[in-house]
């Protein structure tokens, strides 16, 4: 008979993320064990290998489009210019998470060839792409048809996101800040 587990699977996944995200991919997984709480066996029986458990680790959660998209009241409650930042916001922190955790991933020699990909398709790209592009489209004060905002909006967050992947956490709120403004200017 196995022993209850004191630690969810996901909470273990969490912290594992938490120490492999400040030490880089070459920590060690007795490091992990430690930070966890629990012996370098034990996440060896639950995860099989350090590389199996930082790919999970490290995996990019789920993007829900209703979390980047906002309230439904928020362009009447904030305006036009108000939803944009807010949105273009959210979308933000999404995409720099997924691109943390990729490029971190793919340092560690953690994804194979199309794997990368792999990852970007579990967070839900295509589903929140869709979603935005739904979602522009309904706002008639655009300037820009929901196709062209919607990939305006990506260019720039993605580019902000992999900018602030690259700079030091002081001045990701300075990006967030100029892409929230460049936004609003392509777009309203």
């Amino acid at each position: 008979m196995t022993r209850p587990k004191r630690i969810a699977d996901d909470d273990v996944l969490r912290l594992a993320r938490e120490v492999i995200l400040a030490r880089g991919a070459g920590v060690s997984t007795v490091e992990i064990a430690a930070h966890v709480g629990l012996s370098q066996p034990t996440l060896f029986q639950r995860f099989g290998d350090k590389a199996t458990l930082m790919r999970r680790a490290l995996a990019p959660d789920p993007v829900a489009p209703e979390a980047i998209l906002g309230p439904a009241d928020e362009p009447e409650r904030l305006g036009l210019q108000g939803h944009l930042a807010a949105l273009s916001g959210r979308l933000f922190d999404a995409m720099l998470m997924v691109v943390e955790r990729t490029q971190m991933a793919a340092a560690g020699g953690l994804f194979a060839q199309g794997a990368q990909e792999a990852a970007h398709a579990q967070a839900g790209n295509a589903d929140l792409v869709q979603a935005i592009e739904a979602h522009l489209t309904g706002l008639a004060a655009l300037r820009l048809s929901g196709g062209i905002a919607t990939e305006t909006l990506l260019f720039l967050v993605h580019g902000a996101a992999v900018m602030a992947y690259a700079a030091p956490r002081t001045q990701h709120n300075d990006l967030r800040d100029r892409l929230q403004a460049s936004a609003i200017a392509a777009m309203s």
